[in-house]
């Protein structure tokens, strides 16, 4: 099990406190948009096969835990159709 942002953060005041090795630990916002920027930079990466019946299929959910998730599907047109069976 993984600690999440705000636990991420408290673990970093933590440490620094017994080591005392930067001037100011992160905060749980700036861990997340840590995150966000990493998914998005290896979002930009992926190489998709250029077509026009592209589909994107974007969700951003706030779910009932504290975490929100933004799932992005692609898929093109053709498959749709031939798995519509």
């Amino acid at each position: 099990m993984g600690a999440g942002f705000r636990e991420s953060s408290r673990i970093m005041n933590i440490i620094n406190n017994k080591l005392d090795i930067i001037e100011k630990p992160p905060s749980y916002a700036t861990i997340s948009l840590w995150m966000y920027k990493i998914g998005f930079y290896l979002l930009e990466r992926v190489e998709f096969e250029k077509r026009n019946d592209r589909i994107l299929i974007l969700d951003f959910q706030a779910p009932a835990s504290p975490f929100k998730t933004l799932t992005v599907l692609t898929t093109t047109l053709e498959k749709v159709i031939t798995n519509s069976d």
